[in-house]
This record gives structure tokens, sequence and C-alpha cells, in this order.
């Protein structure tokens, strides 16, 4: 059980990963100011 929820966790994972790589390539990237200021 656990393994399967290793793999599902790694799954999402790259679904993640996936969702932001094409986020930048539609919007471009953000300045690590603008995460900053996102963060406080």
């Amino acid at each position: 059980m656990q393994e399967l929820d290793e793999l599902h966790a790694i799954k999402n994972l790259f679904s993640e990963l996936e969702k932001g790589e094409a986020s930048t390539r539609e919007n471009g990237w953000i300045s690590a100011d603008s995460v900053e200021n996102e963060l406080k």
C-alpha cells in the first residue's frame, strides 16, 4: 500500500510540474522579487 501511495504522490508531483511549465510557456517567468512579495 505504501508503494502505491508513493507512486500516486510522484504522479501528482509530475502533473503539477507540467502545469507550472505550461504556465511559464504561456505567461513567462516572474521575478524573484515578485515571489518574495507574494509570500509576505
